[in-house]
């Protein structure tokens, strides 16, 4: 407990303050910029929220815009440190907020933002190097107490190390997955024979697989950790021009400053040598045991799956959250049969015609959306007069290139279904 207290340089925190902001503007308004708001929360006429908050709608009309250009001057307010306490707090719940309003493009850089968002609302990163020191909000400080650089080296580490022992399963060892992505590149001029080869299979599968596994030890230790911040920009620029997951790789990238020494942080970056102090500021139980809670649960939640019966890969109870990447290639095909209260066929619902393909791929391979959608066409059908109504799914999925086979049990009325969190759903029928 006494190391969490030690004052240390906050050249880290700082930097990564900076980082962390820039990130959170680049990624604001490519949203708008890319159209990504307008597919995601505007053309769709129904909208995948989470379980449990369906009150949290997206905004109407261009709303959704504005709001994500808010998030956009947080971003740059919490780089520059203007107002930081306040643009931390309202860019953490904003963008929390966007996360709940759709899920049908779940991205684990989504959820680490929210994570890292909260975190910096506590950390006091702009005790330096800010607008707020300079109109003078607060009073200049270049020490901070070093749980501070901890809980976000920790934060970080844990998606490393959980991406790494995600892969270790059958599928990603077999090099199942991504084939499809193998196939595009392989379309590409001058490199494209690369990806033709098996030597570039075993780089991605073996190679990532190693990557996840020791690179937090490798950065850790002063004696290996230039050669392993050489190899995280390689792989995360790799996975940016070749799977294209937007700025995750780059927010991976500014985040190797917290595994160097603050002190050197400070040297490289800011030009100013501060002298080491072992002096500890007043130890808080409370506070020690709060980041005592919060390690427990992040390295519960990637766990958690183990609580679900079947392969997670297939059913996805406990997937999102556990930081596992690029570990499934799925397909389907998905429709509804709609009958009365007396088993008379009414209609053959194809869901596709009413919400957007990405909307639809997703729900394929996703229970709870499945579920959500069952509970919104059954809305529909009461609003038409037709009560009491009987909803069962013709569904089939392909996972990592394998056969179409079934996935939700066609025998069960999914409209007369309540929905468990925390509860295995037994009418998923198990991989074959």
């Amino acid at each position: 407990m006494e190391s969490l207290f030690k004052r240390i340089d906050n050249s880290g925190i700082v930097a990564f303050r900076i980082v962390f902001g820039i990130i959170v503007f680049i990624e604001t308004s490519g949203a708008i910029l890319t159209g990504w708001v307008y597919d995601i929360f505007i053309e769709p006429e129904y909208v995948f929220n989470y379980i449990s908050v369906e009150w949290l709608k997206p905004l109407p009309g261009n709303g959704m815009y504005f709001y994500y250009a808010t998030m956009a001057l947080l971003g740059l307010a919490i780089a520059a440190g203007f107002f930081y306490r306040l643009s931390s707090v309202l860019f953490a719940f904003m963008w929390w907020g966007s996360y709940l309003m759709q899920k049908a493009h779940y991205n684990n850089h989504y959820y680490l933002m929210i994570l890292l968002a909260f975190l910096m609302i506590f950390v006091p990163a702009h005790k330096r190097l800010s607008l707020d020191v300079k109109r003078k909000a607060v009073t200049e400080e270049k020490y901070c107490s070093a749980w501070c650089h901890y809980i976000l080296l920790f934060q970080i580490s844990i998606v490393f190390i959980f991406a790494g022992i995600a892969k270790i399963n059958p599928d990603w060892l077999a090099m199942k997955p991504l084939s499809y992505k193998f196939s595009e590149c392989s379309n590409w001029p001058i490199v494209g024979c690369l990806f033709r080869s098996d030597f570039m299979k075993y780089l991605v599968f073996y190679g990532g697989l190693c990557f996840d596994l020791f690179i937090v030890p490798l950065l850790l230790w002063s004696k290996t950790r230039k050669y392993a911040v050489v190899m995280a920009v390689f792989f995360n620029l790799f996975n940016a021009v070749v799977f294209q997951v937007g700025t995750f790789p780059f927010l991976m990238i500014g985040s190797l400053i917290l595994y160097f020494p603050p002190s050197i942080i400070g040297k490289v970056l800011f030009k100013v040598q501060i002298e080491n102090t072992l002096k500890e500021e007043d130890k808080k139980p409370s506070l020690a045991y709060a980041l005592i809670f919060y390690a427990i649960i992040q390295i519960y939640l990637p766990l958690r799956h183990w609580h679900y019966e079947g392969d997670v890969n297939w059913n996805e109870e406990g997937y999102s959250m556990a930081w596992r990447m690029m570990l499934n290639s799925k397909h389907g095909v998905l429709s509804f049969i709609v009958k009365d209260a007396q088993g008379r066929m009414l209609i053959h619902d194809y869901p596709q015609n009413k919400i957007s393909i990405s909307q639809y791929h997703s729900m394929c391979s996703d229970p709870d959306m499945i579920w959500q959608y069952v509970q919104y066409l059954k809305q529909e059908m009461e609003e038409k007069g037709e009560k009491s109504v009987q909803i069962f799914a013709d569904s089939r999925l392909s996972l990592n290139g394998r056969d179409l086979e079934a996935f939700i049990d066609p025998k069960v009325d999914l409209a007369q279904v309540t929905w468990y969190h925390f509860k295995h759903s037994d009418w998923i029928i198990p991989k074959r």
